[in-house]
């Protein structure tokens, strides 16, 4: 599915046509979501209803976290307006899914989806309803769409930056795979490609701001946090520290030769860490592997001549104004 995706929409591409880039990563990696959460094909209306209403919903989120505690939800603020008109827009798409799957008891496919309606505990017999399908299902676009389709973009953006990097993916590319597809096997032999991924998920880190509690009272140096304390930290910050990475501020996939991400441990963080860290790291490093070669064997990637790219602090860290262009590769 990553792979029909990624072939579908670069082969959509028109020559020298101007792509809003962001858009089309999210179209793809929502595509990639769909296809994997169920095997229902959803209308174009009502994926563009979750296009929409993701952002809406993330930007919510955000915003109704950092509202004071004691302000009631029910205040007609614009963070609570845009987060529960996303959810209501979203969980509306759901629940005419859920309809089609109770509908044919539940459905027989190993799609997310039919596993969750067919889902039964063997002690109690119990089974999921349709509201908490439905919770677990708006998840999956906010937690694996616009992240990755950010980290994405952004990795693109520095490849049609520089030819000599985008070449080297190239090279690398048709070295390991030839024609054929990329299969989680070559994940391995794709280590220059793995290293610009590396790269580009440090300095753009999609989730630029992370929460988390104290549950006990602790320390963080020289500070006390006492117990119930919530705590705001920007990994995206950490990944500039010149104390933590030589020359921050230069994209440099070279930085990651013969290292590996997770021996920085506490140092890189673009996932997570502890037992919150994403669990979908793996899936979706693998997105952007099958993304990028896929379109590195197909076409150079250029930016156009009036991108103004600009970073953009939403839910997620965005590249504003990301305008590429594309040309076929000529065959050698």
């Amino acid at each position: 599915m990553m792979v029909r995706s990624a072939h579908s929409r670069a082969d959509s591409w028109q020559e020298d046509e101007t792509l809003d880039f962001l858009r089309e990563m999210n179209e793809m990696t929502l595509s990639i979501t769909i296809d994997t959460l169920m095997r229902t094909e959803l209308s174009q209306d009502a994926r563009d209803q979750v296009l929409r209403a993701t952002p809406a919903v993330l930007q919510g989120l955000l915003t109704e976290v950092m509202y004071p505690t004691w302000m009631p939800k029910w205040v007609p603020l614009p963070g609570h307006r845009t987060f529960h008109r996303g959810s209501r827009e979203l969980r509306d798409v759901f629940q005419h899914v859920i309809a089609s799957y109770r509908a044919t008891d539940g459905g027989e496919g190993d799609d997310i989806f039919s596993l969750m309606c067919r889902a039964n505990d063997e002690e109690t017999n119990y089974r999921m309803d349709d509201e908490q399908v439905k919770d677990e299902a708006v998840s999956f676009p906010l937690a694996s769409t616009e992240t990755t389709a950010s980290a994405l973009a952004w990795a693109c953006y520095r490849l049609a930056k520089d030819p000599v990097l985008q070449q080297r993916v190239r090279d690398e590319a048709f070295a390991v795979l030839g024609d054929r597809d990329v299969e989680m096997a070559d994940f391995n032999q794709l280590t220059f490609t793995d290293q610009v991924i590396s790269e580009a998920l440090r300095l753009y880190a999609p989730a630029w701001v992370v929460m988390r509690r104290a549950i006990v009272d602790t320390h963080l140096g020289p500070y006390h946090v006492p117990k119930g304390t919530e705590i705001i930290f920007a990994p995206t910050a950490m990944h500039r520290d010149p104390d933590l990475y030589k020359d921050p501020l230069n994209f440099n996939p070279d930085r990651w030769h013969n290292v590996r991400p997770s021996a920085l441990k506490e140092a890189y963080l673009p996932f997570g860490a502890g037992r919150r860290k994403c669990i979908g790291d793996g899936f979706a490093r693998f997105e952007m592997t099958t993304a990028i070669t896929t379109f590195v064997r197909k076409l150079h990637l250029e930016l156009a001549e009036d991108a103004n790219v600009e970073t953009k602090l939403f839910a997620n860290l965005q590249p504003r104004g990301l305008k590429m262009r594309v040309r076929a590769l000529v065959p050698a």
